[in-house]
């Protein structure tokens, strides 16, 4: 975590003379306004934050507002409840940092307006996702986890979702023909976000495609 939060603010300042609200429209501006005074985020440090970076402040501060931290997250929790297991991550702090601050500009300024917008008009939104998840609907899951960034930032979405399943599913392909040990399967557990899991391009799908047993909610 300190590693991603150090290169975060290494690549997510915007240079001198430069502003957040520079950047974006008219009801951008208004929005972002509304933002910072909603989840009482300090206008002088945020708005001296690349569009990506902003954006990812923002949703944190949304999510923090309704007790889902980091600490409440399902990799802490995983973490804390199996100490001994050996962790590896399918992408480095470097990679992750790069998703975000290696988008064009414009592209970063669009998605943080899409994302403004939403906090706006629709602030229940992760609570459907929620729900969804709960009840395993996959229709719902990728109508509230998918279609709205497949639709609006194309681009982001196939730098966020559409690469790294396709990069994951090469790294899982190799993990799931480990061969037994003392005659019994390994069990390895695979922690993603749930954007991973649904649709034709989620890894689930991917993994079926590729003549792998997939159990679970089938689209």
């Amino acid at each position: 975590m300190q590693e991603v939060q150090s290169l975060a603010l290494s690549k997510g300042v915007l240079p001198q003379g430069r502003d957040l609200a520079g950047l974006l429209s008219e009801k951008g501006k208004a929005r972002l306004r509304h933002a910072e005074a909603e989840f009482r985020l300090p206008a002088a440090g945020l708005e001296r934050l690349r569009p990506w970076l902003a954006e990812l402040t923002l949703g944190e501060a949304d999510y923090a507002r309704e007790g889902a931290t980091a600490d409440n997250g399902v990799e802490r929790q995983l973490a804390n409840a199996a100490p001994q297991a050996s962790r590896h991550a399918f992408e480095t702090a470097a990679q992750q940092i790069n998703m975000f601050s290696g988008q064009p500009e414009k592209v970063q300024v669009a998605s943080l307006e899409d994302t403004l917008r939403d906090l706006e008009q629709d602030p229940e939104q992760w609570r459907r996702l929620i729900d969804a998840w709960l009840k395993g609907d996959l229709k719902a899951l990728e109508k509230e986890g998918l279609a709205e960034l497949r639709h609006d930032s194309p681009q982001m979405f196939k730098a966020l979702l559409t690469d790294r399943n396709a990069a994951w599913l090469a790294t899982l392909s190799e993990r799931l023909r480990v061969p037994m040990a003392d005659g019994r399967p390994a069990h390895i557990v695979v922690v993603v976000g749930v954007g991973h899991l649904v649709g034709p391009g989620g890894v689930p799908a991917l993994l079926r495609a590729k003549g792998f047993r997939v159990d679970g909610p089938r689209e």
